[in-house]
C-alpha cells in the first residue's frame, strides 16, 4: 500500500475536523503549531491555539496582596506583547 492510498482510507475513517494546540511551555511551540496546521489543512480543518499561562498563586487563600497584583500585572503584560 503507497502513502496516498494509505492517506486516503486515514482520511475516510479518521477525519480531523476540529483541532486544537494547548501551548503550556515555550520549548514546544513551533512544533506543535506547525503539526497542527498540517493536520488541519490535510484534513481540511479548523485549527484553534490555546495558550495556557500559569498564575502563581496567592501568598494568602482569601486575597491578593499588593505585591500578588504587581506580579500578576508584570506577567499580563509579557503576555499581551
Amino acid at each position: 500500500m503507497d502513502m496516498n492510498s494509505f492517506n486516503k482510507i486515514l482520511h475516510n475513517q479518521f477525519m480531523f475536523k476540529k483541532i486544537v494546540i494547548a501551548f503550556i511551555t515555550k520549548q514546544f511551540k513551533n512544533k506543535s503549531f506547525l503539526t497542527g496546521l498540517d493536520i488541519a489543512q490535510k484534513f481540511d480543518g479548523s485549527l484553534t491555539v490555546v495558550d495556557c499561562v500559569y498564575k502563581k498563586p496567592s501568598k494568602f487563600v482569601f486575597f491578593e496582596t499588593s505585591d500578588d497584583k504587581k506580579s500578576y500585572a508584570k506577567t499580563k503584560e509579557k503576555i499581551l506583547k
